[in-house]
């Protein structure tokens, strides 16, 4: 490292080793480093050391003097074990990179000086320096730190070393990097949940997640080397952020039961933020930042992103809140692109044989062809595909159509054929009437058209105007089917519907099946569909280099578009003359058509080169050929042209004709139907032939009307009087001409009608000047109104004549004349001309505007009276006029287009200020907020909004309004008045209804100004709309929750819609079930605006006390919405809101973190501006201007809501993932800090005004008040929620906690005297805290947390309150150390027991702090699971553990118990009952020794306590009952086993254990593997102990146990070890053995041994912390003695563990006998234990140790010794002889009667000393001679005949209808107990003669008697309900 990145070094650093650098410096290991490898045990000597591996990233903060060490964090990636070891389901979070501090050499590293790592202030260590601020400058005592430094330097680091804190870990330090480098981390997410997912077995996710990791990371590769061009780069950006979000949504779909994936399994919590959904730009991939990028863009992108899947990549338009382009005037229309794919044919077929086919596309509707003909040519050597065809343009479709009508794509198939003649044919063989004509050229034809197949597909769902959506540049594939089509000439029937080829397509429209038939040649054609909006859009792509595009027109006329003049010819049906129903020859017939006009040519379209002939497609007689051909060359007809129809029959000529096509200049239209006959050769008629013709163009054809209309103005003497008559009559009748003429002529026609008018005096009063104008506003009406293409010609006359007025009249001001009149006369005139007058309004104007040269200031005039009689009429309020005024909304935008040139911006401003007050006076005088809106109205306001949308867009009021520097009053009054109309729709509100529409464009209205208005004026009063606002969304959510809006659906739509209706965009499938409530979500993000404004004009220093003030002269901004004055319900309205936002519901609050971010640091921004109020208006200091007491209502709310914000999870950075962290601050920024700061002010506002000299030299508090201490006992979920604040890894949060702890602990002092009252509060809320799951304590937050409570606490150490101190931090650090060690454990269902054993000491602390019912609950639910189970210890035991936190005290009185329902008793009494319920269980569960020794700690509370001697006459009967039971019950003996628990892959509260484990009677090994196996996944059982110690030694990453047996140590009296125990059996032994059973032992031989004489072994004694039985069977070992047994030693341990094993062995058999049980497998076990014990040879046998009686031996030991081996071969004899009795009662057949004979003979001749000394006759032993010492009572009759004090506690029991009466005596208080847990005592003091029979729920005397109510209640219903609703899944 260079010498700059050192810290300057004093000479007192120098000393040291290690010297911090100046900043977290960023490195990669290049080498490995692995110390552990080599050196295991340095783990243990420093935990610094660690493998550490190529490629692995660290962050250096410290370096040796000498620069060769680095001490650094390490991202610590987890290993694929650690899935495998910590990944079970789905459900459990995910192993993430841990940061840890490690130490290596710093060669290794490659270290970058250059890079910055970004750092956070607020994740750095805590130092004592930082409290100096939070501590009272008056305080003299030191801080807790100081005084334990002072008395133990060991306790805590000296004071004395000045190094700076460590820094915090780099959480951060992916906060400048750009967009490529986050794809990283995004693939280490993806691969942790690539393992997670095959870890847990979801394989499906599994190879899902891995096809997105391939994607993802070809995406970055292409990124990072730039292997894109600059469009395609972005292009490959908006994939990755669009793939990005579906990851996202991937993994938040994982727990859906209605996916693919996963079945039923839970959803998960998501801690980390994986499901988290976030806003990038589009074109960069950044994440949205706050400040720099607008609220809408924001959260409208965050919604497209959440709900669609192809956002950005497609549809990035919707991004922009663009105004739709206005309607009046647009451009152009639709435009349709067409891809074909391929023809599909049937399988049957295979060739289709598409030579020489020809396809024809075209567009129409049901009624109308829309577009000219596509054609094109499928050549033979693309015989089976058609992926030649080039793509296809429709253009021009007109939106009218669009709207109103079905369009369909039809296509239809033809071929040419050649004729089939073998020869040429003499004329003889013809026969009349079909004779040939005689031509050389047109005589025969050799091929012929025939039609193949044709179909219709109906495409209107691309249009984005017909399916409501704005998703409308997305291609659609549609499959069209082909039909061909069969004719019968000779059908009568249907005659007129059967039209054969050429009626086909109508047919298919009508969706009728007769004469429609399937080709298989042709069966299907597969097209792509796209709609095009735009002639922009349209050029690009007809004019795209890589592939040629055919763009194809309209099929008529259009003046604008398509304005090329021609003559369509359509062919209908032919016949053959006089020859129907008569068979012939004829095949097909074909005609032709052709001219003798060289010029004249035909074809299909206008674009085509033409053809000197056509021919049409072949039919038979009678068929309709319906074919249609364009007839060109019309400009250089004659006057007089002619069309040759010539008629082929089987390719032979025979009819011919001519037609006219022009006459007399003027084209002749036959219209449909008209039939011309046509004459063979012969003279004769042969043929009918249907022919009609259409004209499209305007030269020739025109309508006389027009024509005289035109030349009205040329021919007439405009001074005649009569003239006004005339022009008036033949206007009128002008307006009777058909719209296709008026449309044909339109410009013309409006020239005309300007000249006209020019001349008409519009002062005149004759009737015929205004009837003039009435028709020409009707010809206005009529052409434009309904004509798209007409307003398009009419908006370009109108651009081109705006640069030439002059040569237009100067008729504008007459115009206004008129238009005002027609006002002002309006009830004198039909609704007709009303209607027309405003609906032409916009157009008048405009032709008004482009007539005004030269008399602009008149036209001023008359327009300034025009606008006022308008004004005046929007102020009406009569119900008829409503869709007048509408129309004159609608188009008010519209004029203000006319108005630049007369009137500046200010002006118009002035104008539209005008109008909206008109708008404002009709509602006022309608009195709309109190009355229920009608359609009608709710379509005005809509309209009006619209219209203030639009003028706000509007380019020249946008620049005026938004971007101009000066501010005028007109600017800020207009503003003002935007601002309140937008809050109009939310004032008109009913008990059943509010307007959405107007609503919703209210929104988009003030979002519009809220993000665009720039002045600080109108800002800062903007601020005082927020309590406004909150109260509008708080109604609007009661309102969407009462009309069901919170509920799923398929489509949404876009936030701040500008069009109406809203346009729908469908939802991705994968979300399909979110809830999204579009106006609640625009409401918030127009809060967060108005907090966003706050912030960037004041920072943290905005106060809305400050703002009113500052706001008291803006005279513009003093109506009723604006705040004026601060009150209680101001904040208790966005203390509301906040709980709202934070709640969520009305979108996915939970995976749209991005919004939630936002709306978090929106609601902290709403407390902030709140505070000074709060500070300074309801805070103690506050009190003499209160006229009552402070409103703590308020500060809870305050409080509670800060804490709220700053625990929420987009609070709590450093848990998040690495991209959500960084996307998440990038919005909500550092909310801690600001909540500490709010909350540290609050705290001290609220002691303000009380403060103390003497507390604040003494424990260093500012101010201490009632008020506090008050706020915090009456609202507890204060102090929890503090606690999960001080538990965040954020040093101001935990600073500002502990002071607020210390500041109540200090108050409870001076209240109380006492902290434990503290205690009391803390404890049980911490432990609530934990339980719902939001406080996590891991140790080095327990260890930050103890730091600043040591450096916050200042205490003398001499004052009193200084041990009190220390033991309320002792109880509750030690609470917090517990929960510490609880999160260590995973949360698989196999650590439940550890969690559990963590659980039950918590409870100890609660009942320390008087909150007992959660413990008891606990215990509840674990006696009812034991009790299902039939597991009656565990049940005992559970009991025994409740019964243990009550005392032997009589005199005081417990409250009744809820768990179970308990009656009011004393602690005695129930300590008494749950004793006696424990015993009772106990010996159910054949524990009798655990039964005992409760019944003796009863005694003694009898004996010394109470002196009840009925109850002891009670315990001492039951004693005697089980000391009876001990020798009569047979009970199986547990094996035991020592479980050792090694690697890292178990929990600290685990790893490196021991314990010992009750197992089953009689349990191998084996078994217990297989239980611990299927407990633990994952582990691996390892089978010897050195292995076991070398894991100790060198742990390594996954799980291992070691298991092996031991046996129960117990210790034997002197007297009994020598004693003739002839008379003895296995029951005493076991009763010896199990009682107070917590001591364990196993031995290991020694090497070195030549047999059992000189066998020396080492045995291992355990002794566990708790006596078995033990709750969970296990108990952890406290203790291991090792002690060196001699040979003679191990041989007594041998004995006793063998007389131990058939000791059991015989219990089992009696019990097998007894119960006549299958004896197979006793039998065999029996077996190999007597056969091992008695054969010799087997394994040396027991006997070798005889050898240690030899004489040789005899020496060695002393007699005592050598004594109690005799004894123990004696014992060990007389177990024998029982067993071997036992044996032969066991043979299951006779073929085993002969080994049983050999184990006899063996047995007397190896232990003849034995049975000789014993006066054992074995041969002469039975089964009844070995019992008959015993009762006969069996043991479940012993067991079942004492009576349980309630045996509605045994689960299995039905009854309810009451009790059997127990034996014990009315002092038996603890009878009165109806379950089996109770509240702790209240210690309440009464008489101890309160304790009188009469709560007791049994009589002494009455047998009979019944039990109380209460307790009936809960027999008969309790016990099974708390079965099922308190059952705790963990515990099975």
């Amino acid at each position: 490292m260079s010498e700059g990145s050192l810290r300057n070094s004093s000479s007192e650093s120098q000393k040291r080793y290690w010297l911090p650098t100046d900043r977290l410096l960023y490195g990669v290991i290049v080498k490995a480093f692995l110390p552990l490898k080599r050196h295991p045990e340095l783990l243990y000597e420093n935990g610094e050391f660690s493998n550490i591996y190529p490629g692995a990233e660290v962050y250096l903060f410290e370096e040796t003097v000498d620069g060769k060490w680095c001490r650094a964090y390490l991202c610590a990636r987890p290993l694929p074990e650690e899935f495998i070891t910590f990944v079970s389901s789905v459900d459990d979070k995910l192993p993430d990179v841990k940061p840890r501090v490690v130490i290596f050499p710093r060669k290794i590293c490659n270290v970058n000086m250059d890079k910055v790592v970004t750092t956070m202030a607020f994740s750095k260590l805590p130092e004592l320096h930082d409290f100096d601020s939070m501590v009272s400058p008056e305080c003299t005592a030191p801080s807790l730190y100081e005084s334990l430094s002072t008395v133990n330097v060991n306790a805590v680091t000296s004071i004395s070393n000045k190094k700076p804190a460590r820094p915090g870990f780099p959480f951060f330090r992916f906060q400048q990097r750009p967009f490529i480098e986050e794809i990283g981390p995004i693939l280490a997410l993806i691969s942790s949940h690539v393992y997670a997912m095959y870890s847990a077995g979801e394989f499906t996710i599994y190879e899902k997640l891995i096809e997105l990791y391939y994607e993802l990371d070809s995406i970055r590769l292409r990124l990072q080397f730039n292997l894109t061009t600059d469009s395609e780069r972005i292009t490959i950006i908006r994939t990755s952020t669009c793939l990005l979000t579906r990851i996202s949504k991937f993994i938040s779909s994982q727990g859906r039961s209605n996916r693919f994936f996963l079945k039923d399994a839970p959803a998960s919590s998501d801690p980390y933020g994986f499901e988290g959904i976030f806003s990038r730009d589009i074109n960069n991939g950044e994440l949205q930042e706050y400040d720099t990028t607008g609220l809408q863009k924001l959260v409208v992108s965050s919604m497209l992103y959440g709900l669609t899947n192809t956002f950005p990549v497609m549809d990035s338009n919707i991004l922009d809140p663009i105004v739709p382009t206005k309607d009046l005037f647009k451009e152009t229309q639709s435009h349709i692109l067409i891809d074909f794919k391929d023809v599909i044919s049937d399988p049957s077929i295979i060739n289709p044989k598409f030579e020489s086919m020809t396809a024809s596309v075209y567009l129409r509707t049901k009624t109308k062809v829309l577009t000219e003909p596509f054609v094109v040519n499928i050549y033979s050597d693309h015989i089976t595909s058609l992926d030649n065809i080039a793509s296809v343009l429709f253009k021009y479709i007109s939106t009218n159509i669009i709207e109103h009508e079905k369009i369909y794509l039809t296509v239809i198939l033809t071929e040419a054929l050649p004729v089939n003649t073998s020869k040429e044919p003499s004329m003889s063989e013809f026969k009349k009437p079909f004779i040939p004509f005689k031509s050389e050229k047109e005589g025969r034809i050799k091929s012929v058209r025939c039609g193949v197949a044709a179909g219709i597909v109906d495409i209107s769902a691309i249009f984005a105007k017909t399916n409501n959506t704005t998703i409308h540049d997305s291609a659609h594939t549609f499959t069209i089917r082909l039909y061909g089509s069969t004719f019968d000439d000779q059908s009568k029937a249907n005659a007129d519907q059967e039209k054969g080829w050429g009626g086909l397509i109508d047919k298919l429209l009508m969706n009728s099946k007769n004469g429609v038939v399937v080709n298989p040649r042709t069966i299907s054609l597969s097209v792509t569909v796209k709609e095009i909006l735009g002639e922009t859009a349209s050029t690009h792509i007809t004019n795209s280099p890589i592939v040629a595009i055919k763009t194809v027109p309209t099929n008529f006329y259009d003046p604008v578009f398509n304005p090329k003049e021609r003559i369509q010819l359509t062919l209908g049906k032919i016949s053959l003359v006089g020859l129907e129903g008569k068979t012939t020859n004829i095949e097909n017939i074909t005609v032709q058509i052709c001219s003798k006009n060289e010029n004249v040519s035909f074809g299909k379209s206008t674009g085509d080169n033409g053809f000197d002939h056509w021919r049409f497609v072949s039919v038979s007689s009678g068929e309709f050929i319906g074919e249609t051909v364009i007839v060109n060359g019309l400009d250089k007809m004659k006057e007089k042209e002619t069309l040759r129809i010539l008629i082929y029959l089987n390719g032979f000529l025979m009819a011919k004709s001519n037609i006219y096509i022009k006459k007399d200049n003027e084209v002749i239209e036959y219209p449909d139907g008209t039939t011309f006959q046509l004459l063979s050769s012969l003279g004769k008629p042969l043929l009918y032939l249907d022919i009609m013709t259409k004209y499209e163009g305007c030269t020739y054809n025109t309508d006389p009307v027009i024509k005289k209309f035109n030349s009205l103005l040329k021919e007439k003497d405009m001074n005649d009087p009569k003239f006004p008559e005339l022009c008036r009559k033949v206007t009128e009748e002008l307006n009777n001409v058909t719209k296709a003429q008026l449309f044909k002529h339109f410009e013309e026609l409006l020239l005309n009608y300007l000249k006209l008018l020019s001349l008409i005096d519009a002062d005149a009063a004759g009737p015929a000047n205004a009837d003039i104008f009435a028709v020409f506003m009707k010809f206005i009406f009529i052409t434009l109104t309904f004509e798209e293409n007409c307003r398009f010609k009419f908006h370009q006359l109108c651009k081109r004549y705006q640069h030439e007025k002059e040569k237009l009249p100067s008729i504008g001001p007459k115009i206004l004349f008129h238009m005002k009149r027609i006002l002002q006369d309006r009830e004198h005139r039909s609704n007709e001309v009303n209607n027309m007058s405003y609906h032409v309004s916009i157009f008048l104007l405009l032709i008004s505007g482009i007539t005004s040269e030269g008399v602009e200031n008149e036209w001023k005039v008359n327009f300034e009276s025009f606008f006022e009689f308008v004004c005046k009429f929007l102020e009406l309020t009569d119900e008829k006029y409503l869709n007048y005024q509408k129309a004159l909304l609608r188009a008010y935008d519209y004029w203000i287009d006319t108005l630049p040139d007369y009137y500046n911006s200010a002006e118009i401003i002035s104008f539209t200020s005008r109008l909206f007050k008109s708008c404002q006076e009709k509602e006022i005088k309608l009195n709309i907020t109190n009355a229920k809106i009608s359609s009608e109205m709710e379509e005005y306001l809509t309209t009006k909004f619209l219209l203030l949308r639009r003028l706000l867009s509007h380019k020249q009021i946008l620049c005026f309004l938004f971007e101009g520097s000066s501010m005028d009053d007109g600017k800020v009054t207009f503003l003002s008045e935007c601002l309140e109309t937008s809050l109009q729709p939310y004032l008109i509100y009913t008990d059943t209804e509010l307007q959405l529409t107007p609503i919703r464009l209210a929104n988009s209205v003030t979002m519009m100004l809220l993000e665009g208005i720039q002045d600080k004026k109108v800002l800062r009063n903007i601020i005082r709309l927020l309590p406004t606002y909150c109260r509008f969304f708080i109604l609007m959510r009661k309102y969407c929750k009462k009309f069901d809006m919170f509920k799923s659906k398929r489509t949404f739509t876009k936030l701040f819609p500008v069009e109406t209706p809203f346009p729908k965009i469908p939802m991705d499938s994968i979300v399909n079930d979110e809830q999204v409530v579009e106006v609640l979500l625009e409401l918030a993000t127009i809060i967060s605006q108005v907090v966003k404004i706050a912030h960037q004009l004041y920072d943290k220093e905005a106060s809305f006390i400050d703002i009113i003030q500052e706001c008291k002269d803006d005279k513009e901004f003093q109506s009723i919405v604006y705040l004026s004055h601060m009150k209680d319900e101001h904040v208790l309205t966005i203390t509301r809101t906040i709980k709202l936002f934070m709640r969520g519901e009305f979108y996915p609050t939970k995976k749209w973190l991005g919004i939630t971010a936002l709306l978090a640091r929106s609601a902290l921004g709403m407390l902030n501006l709140s505070r000074h109020y709060m500070y300074f208006y309801n805070s103690p200091v506050s009190l003499p201007e209160r006229k009552g007491e402070l409103n703590m209502k308020l500060w809870a709310e305050y409080f509670k809501y800060t804490l709220m914000i700053s625990n929420h999870k987009v609070s709590t950075l450093v848990k998040l993932a690495i991209i959500p962290r960084k996307a998440i601050y990038r919005i909500a920024s550092n909310l801690k800090g600001r909540t500490s700061e709010l909350l540290n002010d609050a705290w001290d506002a609220l002691g303000r005004g009380q403060e103390s000299a003497t507390l604040s030299q003494k424990f260093g508090v500012m101010g201490v008040s009632d008020y506090q201490r008050n706020l915090i006992l009456d609202n507890l979920g204060i102090v929890r929620d503090l606690f999960i604040y001080a538990f965040h890894r954020h040093v101001e949060s935990t600073k500002i906690s502990t002071k607020i702890f210390w500041s109540i602990a200090v108050n409870f002092w001076l209240e109380y005297r006492s902290l434990q009252p503290v205690l009391n509060l803390f404890i049980p809320e911490l432990y609530n805290a934990y339980q719902i799951g939001k406080l996590y304590v891991d140790d080095y937050e327990l260890n930050r947390f103890i730091s600043c409570l040591f450096y916050i606490i200042h205490i003398p150490p001499e004052d009193k309150v200084y041990p009190f101190a220390l033991n309320f931090l002792k109880e509750m650090l030690g609470f917090l150390h517990i929960i510490s060690e609880t999160f260590k454990i995973p949360n698989q269902e196999e650590f439940d027991d550890d969690r559990t054993a963590r659980h039950i000491e918590m409870f100890g602390f609660l009942l320390d702090a008087e909150r007992p019912e959660l413990f008891h609950k606990m215990v509840n639910d674990l006696y009812i699971h034991f009790v299902q189970k039939k597991d009656f210890v565990q049940a005992g035991l559970s009991l025994e553990l409740l019964a243990s936190t009550y005392v032997w005290d009589p005199n005081d009185y417990l409250p009744p118990s809820q768990y179970p329902p308990m009656p009011e008793q004393s602690s005695f009494e129930r300590k008494e009952y749950l004793f006696k319920e424990a015993a009772r269980n106990f010996a159910r569960g054949l524990k009798l020794e655990k039964a005992l020794s409760v019944y003796k700690d009863l005694i003694k509370a009898y004996d010394e306590i109470n002196y009840d001697l009925n109850g002891l006459a009670f315990v001492h009967d039951q004693i005697a009952q089980i000391y009876t039971d001990l020798q009569l019950i047979d009970r199986l003996v547990p094996t035991y086993f020592k479980v050792s628990f090694l690697g890292f892959g178990f929990p600290n509260s685990l790893r490196n254990k021991k314990f010992i484990f009750e197992g089953l009677p009689f349990e191998h090994i084996t078994s217990m593997h297989n239980r611990l196996l299927k407990i633990y996944h994952g582990s691996t059982i390892i089978q010897t102990q050195e292995e076991a110690d070398n894991l100790i030694l060198n742990p390594q990453v996954g799980k291992y146990i070691h298991v092996s047996t031991v046996e129960p140590k117990s210790a034997l009296s002197e007297e009994y070890s020598t004693s003739n125990k002839s008379m003895l059996n296995s029951k005493i032994r076991m009763y010896i053995e199990n009682r107070d059973l917590k001591t364990f032992s196993s031995s290991r031989r020694l090497p070195g041994s030549t047999g059992v004489t000189d066998l020396w072994v080492i045995e291992y004694t355990y002794e566990t912390v708790s006596t078995f039985p033990t709750l969970m069977n296990r108990s952890e070992i406290r203790t291991i003695d090792k002690v060196k047994l001699s040979p003679l030693e191990n041989a007594m341990k041998s004995l006793q563990t063998k007389i131990q094993e058939l000791s059991g062995l015989e219990n089992t058999c009696y019990k097998v006998l007894k119960g006549g049980e299958d004896s197979t497998t006793i039998f065999n076990e029996l077996s190999r234990n007597i056969t091992g014990t008695i054969s010799a040879p087997i394994n040396g046998g027991i006997a070798q140790y005889k050898e240690f009686l030899q004489p040789e031996f005899k020496s060695t030991y002393s007699p005592e010794e050598l004594s109690k081996l005799v004894s123990a071969f004696d014992e060990l004899t007389i177990v024998l002889s029982r067993c071997l009795v036992l044996h032969s009662e066991l043979i299951p057949s006779r073929q085993f009667k002969a080994s049983h004979g050999i184990l006899m003979e063996l047995f007397e001749k190896n232990f003849a000393d034995e049975i000789k000394r014993n006066n054992i006759k074995a041969s002469n032993m039975t089964l009844d001679s070995i019992t008959k010492s015993f009762s006969a009572r069996s043991s479940q009759k012993s067991i079942t005949s004492r009576k349980p004090a309630l045996v509605n506690w045994d689960c299995n029991s039905n009854s309810t209808s009451g009790l059997r009466p127990t034996s014990i005596n009315s002092g038996d208080a603890a009878s009165q107990s109806s379950n089996l847990l109770s509240k702790y005592m209240t210690r309440t003091s009464q008489n101890s003669s309160n304790s009188s029979s009469a709560h007791n729920l049994y009589a002494v005397s009455g047998s009979g008697s019944q039990p109380s109510s209460a307790l009936l209640t809960w027999a008969s219903s309790s016990i099974h309900q708390d079965i099922s609703s308190h059952y705790h899944p963990s515990l099975g």
